[in-house]
């Protein structure tokens, strides 16, 4: 019998795990201090602010649970994320429906309502918002950024060498 939990699955239920999660999330902390701050900033500080956000928590889980399914309602969204935590059915329809207007579900009439699939797959999407971070970073404080690559590339150098991820 197959899984409905990813949990059960061995796999984190949360889009990037919990430490990269957090390096997303004090981007955007930083973005909002910034705007607070307006009058201060500079071309760098403002190009920080078209940075585009995390997943919140419980769109990144739906986005998994998507993804891990491949097609699903907001009936099998639903059941899965209930098993986990408590949350309404209207609120996994408002998630799903505001995924679909970003841009990163489909969705098509089904019998019961709408079918919603990922447009990119979970890989894909991670490449492509580690991407928009870093070419971000490169281009707005290129020595900084570059330096710290540099330095994390040398210090993993020996794991990711050794198969390590």
């Amino acid at each position: 019998m197959k899984a409905d939990n990813l949990e059960e699955q061995g796999k984190d239920p949360i889009l990037f795990g919990s430490h990269v999660r957090r390096e997303l999330v004090l981007a955007d902390l930083m973005r909002e201090a910034l705007q607070e701050n307006l009058h201060g900033t500079n071309r760098q500080e403002l190009a920080l602010l078209q940075m585009p956000r995390a997943l919140g928590p419980l769109e990144a889980e739906i986005m998994e649970v998507v993804w891990q399914k491949r097609e699903a309602s907001v009936r099998d969204v639903f059941h899965v994320l209930s098993k986990r935590r408590e949350l309404a059915y209207t609120t996994v329809l408002t998630v799903l429906r505001n995924l679909n207007r970003k841009g990163l579900l489909g969705r098509r009439e089904g019998e019961h309502g709408y079918i919603y699939s990922p447009w990119s797959s979970r890989g894909a999407y991670i490449e492509a918002r580690v991407g928009e971070i870093i070419d971000l970073l490169l281009d707005n404080f290129p020595a900084q950024a570059l330096s710290h690559l540099l330095k994390r590339m040398e210090r993993e150098r020996g794991r990711w060498l050794c198969g390590g991820e």
